[in-house]
């Protein structure tokens, strides 16, 4: 059945403790329970979001976000280089790795706003992110329009 319908297999590895033990069932009930808030949760805050796009009272204020999403995979990589930088041994780490949870807040927030500012300004001038129009380039196997005209 796993090979008809491409799932992978269950991972029973999950019953077991370290020591051999089975896992209580009640702990495999909190851990499931758990799972399940976490997709109800997510889909809630993302429907919720959609329908607040929707209204005329909040979309403008969210229309603000669009350049952030017409750029996110260049958005995407760009977080992972820059949290690299910022927070691996070999770079800054050893600054950024003592600071507290809400200075890292503040921070993360910063990135974003400042990924969005750039966003914007970047795709007044090209019609795509630059991962964006590599992405189209390699999927139609020619280099697509870049500047806008």
């Amino acid at each position: 059945i796993w090979i008809q319908t491409r799932l992978p297999p269950p991972n029973f590895s999950i019953l077991f403790r370290p020591d051999g033990q089975n896992m209580p069932s009640s702990l495999l009930v909190v851990m499931t329970l758990q799972d399940l808030e976490l997709v109800l949760s997510s889909g809630a805050l993302t429907l919720g979001f959609a329908l607040l796009y929707q209204t005329v009272k909040f979309g403008k204020y969210l229309e603000v976000l669009s350049p952030y999403g017409r750029s996110a995979l260049t958005n995407y990589i760009m977080q992972g280089v820059i949290g690299a930088l910022l927070f691996s041994p070999w770079a800054l780490g050893a600054t950024f790795g003592n600071w507290g949870v809400t200075a890292l807040f503040i921070l993360g927030i910063f990135i974003y706003i400042f990924q969005i500012v750039c966003s914007k300004y970047w795709l007044k001038h090209f019609l795509y992110g630059p991962l964006e129009w590599l992405w189209r380039s390699g999927t139609y196997l020619k280099l697509q329009h870049f500047k806008k005209k």
